[in-house]
């Protein structure tokens, strides 16, 4: 992964985020997580398991949990919850997907629907029962309440965020075949052309 292309996708991540935070300030329902699905991007897409680009624009294991947990941190910092907390979870949900992501060809809208419900599910409880987890490791356990109430906004963000998973996917491949420039296109002519 080259570095314009990592430092754009990050960028593109912390435009989601910021953008879905604010949008949840504005609004007493449920809104779109758009910077995980950015992440759930990286996680699925930045490893391509064949054709001639396979060691041009896969990206390492490092490189993709860095990426899962600068967005994580930006979400924990800008979003009110524990320092860490998203960061530690979003870096070991993105390479999860990045092991996955050699064995699933996630393509279509069904297909990206499917993805980003399973991925939200499994991000979000990992999230609740991490929180759960260090609050009791570190002396202050949490509530029963605290806990199921954090579960309980997850129906309708799973709703939202899946649905508008589709259209966040379009844009973001978009701007990722903007930002990754295959190393031999420098040629001319012909060449260049078949590639």
């Amino acid at each position: 992964m080259t570095l314009g292309r990592s430092l754009g996708l990050l960028i593109l991540g912390c435009l989601a985020t910021l953008g879905s935070l604010a949008l949840g300030s504005l609004s007493s329902r449920a809104v779109p997580d758009c910077g995980f699905l950015v992440a759930l991007y990286l996680g699925l897409y930045c490893r391509q398991p064949s054709g001639s680009a396979i060691s041009t624009r896969d990206a390492r294991p490092d490189v993709i949990a860095a990426l899962g947990g600068v967005l994580g941190y930006l979400a924990d910092l800008l979003g009110g919850t524990p320092l860490g907390l998203r960061m530690l979870t979003l870096s070991l949900l993105v390479l999860l997907l990045r092991v996955l992501s050699g064995h699933l060809i996630v393509r279509g809208t069904r297909a990206i629907l499917l993805a980003a419900l399973l991925s939200l599910t499994l991000y979000r409880c990992l999230t609740a029962f991490t929180f759960a987890l260090l609050g009791w490791a570190f002396g202050s356990p949490v509530s029963t309440a605290a806990f199921v109430g954090s579960l309980s906004v997850i129906p309708g963000e799973l709703l939202v965020t899946t649905l508008a998973a589709p259209l966040v996917f379009w844009v973001i491949s978009r701007v990722d075949r903007k930002l990754w420039v295959h190393p031999l296109s420098h040629r001319l002519g012909y060449e260049a052309a078949r590639l």
